[in-house]
């Protein structure tokens, strides 16, 4: 199928780490067929491998979050730490945080 809208909610969970990649190059196939893939992830290496991020910001869920101006692809943080790394991934992607507006409608 091309032109497809697939929304992926934490598609990594439960994978060995060595079946990351095999995830990713499934991703990047179904984009490069023309589809658009959104994907709620965790996963640093999944993160790193996408062509954009939204971070949803404090407050998520029943309080309706914030959300955060993304950054563009060149201003990501690399390299991402050793595999075991206590470091959380909001580190790993730093970016200044810049709340957008509430919208009247």
């Amino acid at each position: 199928l091309t032109g497809v809208l697939y929304i992926l909610d934490e598609p990594s969970i439960g994978l060995h780490q060595s079946d990351n990649a095999k995830l990713i190059n499934t991703l990047r196939s179904l984009r490069d067929l023309g589809n658009t893939l959104i994907v709620v992830e965790h996963d640093a290496e999944t993160m790193l491998a996408a062509d954009y991020i939204v971070d949803i910001g404090p407050g998520a869920g029943v309080n309706g979050g914030q959300v955060p101006v993304a950054p563009p692809r060149r201003s990501w943080r690399t390299p991402i730490p050793s595999p075991g790394s206590t470091s959380p991934v909001r580190e790993r992607f730093r970016c200044p945080l810049r709340t957008a507006s509430p919208v009247d409608g």
